[in-house]
C-alpha cells in the first residue's frame, strides 16, 4: 500500500491478523511548528498477530480543529 489512499482505503487494512502486540516506540520526537500543528515520529518495533517481528519508521501530522486534533497526514516506511 502506498501513495494517497482514502479512509476506506486504510479502515480495510485494520483486521485482526494485522494488529500490532508488544509495541515498542524508540527514536520518538515530536515537532510544533505551529500552536495548531503538531508532527511526531517514531519507530516502531512489534509483533505482529501471527507472531513474526516488524519494524517500522512512522511519522503523523495533526492540525487542531475546534473538536480537537485531527490527522492530517500519515506515512509508514517498513525497515
Amino acid at each position: 500500500m502506498h501513495g494517497v489512499q482514502t479512509r476506506e482505503d486504510v479502515a480495510r487494512t485494520a483486521t485482526s491478523e494485522n494488529r500490532w502486540k508488544d509495541l515498542r516506540m524508540t527514536d520518538r520526537s515530536v515537532l510544533q511548528p505551529s500552536p495548531d500543528v503538531a508532527i511526531i515520529s517514531y519507530r516502531a518495533d512489534v509483533n505482529r498477530a501471527d507472531g513474526q517481528p516488524y519494524s517500522a519508521l512512522i511519522g503523523s501530522a495533526y492540525i487542531r480543529r475546534d473538536e480537537g486534533w485531527k490527522l492530517a497526514f500519515h506515512q509508514h516506511s517498513p525497515l
